[in-house]
């Protein structure tokens, strides 16, 4: 993990995509930010900002074949917008 107690840093494992999601949901609670879900398969998960504007907001994870294991792959962590206390 990236910063002490960051669940949703770069290259953070998890063994379901479901699990990815609880974590963002977690995130998206704890901080009281508006998160939508903006890409869904079975092997891609993406989380971004749910205000839109100029906020770079995301997270992406991807299903790892080789690791049999979900992976964040890219993170843009700073939020650009206000909180709205919506998710």
């Amino acid at each position: 993990m990236g910063k002490k107690g960051d669940k949703l840093a770069l290259g953070t494992e998890f063994y379901t995509g479901y699990q990815f999601k609880q974590v963002v949901l977690e995130y998206a609670l704890n901080k009281a930010k508006n998160i939508k879900q903006t890409r869904w398969d079975k092997t891609k998960l993406e989380f971004k900002c749910g205000i839109g504007g100029n906020c770079k907001w995301k997270v992406y994870c991807a299903y790892d074949k080789p690791s049999q294991k979900w992976i964040i792959k890219t993170r843009y962590e700073s939020h650009s917008c206000s909180r709205n206390g919506k998710c």
